[in-house]
């Protein structure tokens, strides 16, 4: 008898609910290879865990409390500020004078409302209401809303209405925000209704660029919007393992690490595909 088949349940339960901190998704048909016990067993272990707050049991699976649970938004504005910033300064610098932008909802993209008012003759089309008042003081910005229902976590549009909005539409650039990235599950988030929005914005846009904190990387939620080698680059912050952003690379995406030691005008170590 293995080891892990000798495992009292409560050690057992105790494993799992530290596999699930640490990869956010759990399958139950892994777990009873893992530990050599039936699916059933497993099942049963969901289920005590989600009483616990652990996890939330989803179809053939289960997702970490964290995974699937979005905080609220003046919570994250708080999160990783500096890094959020240091993000906006290098987005800044792919943002052309008179193109046509997608800017997601999201506290990442929020801190680059403000560094838009140095750009002149920007449409700039958006679910984030959040956004608006900060793209209407440069005189020179279009604002687009798609319309739709308002999401208190992402104080941002969603719905058929906002995607249909963005079906009708084409822009030169977009630039999308995320829960969680990685070469291997691509881009994923907790909300079926964000995901589909997300998947408008990047068929919308001719380029397309994520904006992520390197706290995001290696978290995977419940739904996958898309794989990375549907944007054209990252802007992240470290640290990144580089087997990982040469996989990042493998798949032709440029990865840009916001640095703060470089100079405020780039504000980036580039690594290039």
């Amino acid at each position: 008898m293995t080891e892990a088949r000798r495992l009292l349940p409560v050690e057992r339960r105790q494993q799992i609910a530290k596999l699930a901190d640490e990869s956010g998704v759990l399958r139950i048909a892994d777990l009873a290879s893992r530990f050599e016990v039936a699916d059933e067993t497993i099942r049963r272990d969901f289920v005590w865990l989600e009483q616990q707050g652990v996890l939330t049991r989803e179809h053939g699976g289960a997702l970490s409390a964290g995974a699937d649970r979005e905080s609220l938004y003046n919570n994250r504005e708080r999160e990783h500020s500096r890094e959020k910033r240091l993000i906006a300064q290098v987005a800044l610098n792919f943002v052309r004078d008179s193109s046509t932008i997608i800017l997601d909802s999201g506290t990442t993209t929020h801190h680059l409302v403000a560094l838009l008012r140095s750009k002149r003759d920007l449409v700039v089309i958006t679910n984030g209401i959040s956004h608006v008042a900060g793209l209407l003081a440069n005189p020179t910005t279009s604002v687009v809303v798609a319309g739709g229902s308002v999401r208190r976590e992402s104080i941002g549009t969603v719905g058929d209405l906002a995607v249909a909005t963005l079906e009708k539409l084409h822009a030169d650039h977009t630039l999308l925000a995320t829960h969680g990235f990685s070469a291997q599950m691509g881009i994923t988030y907790p909300n079926l209704e964000e995901v589909a929005i997300k998947r408008a914005m990047i068929a919308a846009a001719s380029e397309v660029t994520l904006l992520a904190d390197g706290s995001k990387y290696g978290r995977a939620s419940m739904a996958r919007v898309a794989s990375l080698a549907e944007v054209d680059r990252v802007i992240t912050t470290g640290p990144i393992p580089e087997e990982e952003i040469a996989k990042m690379r493998e798949l032709g995406v440029e990865v840009i690490i916001a640095d703060e030691s470089a100079e405020p005008a780039a504000g980036a170590m580039r690594i290039l595909p």
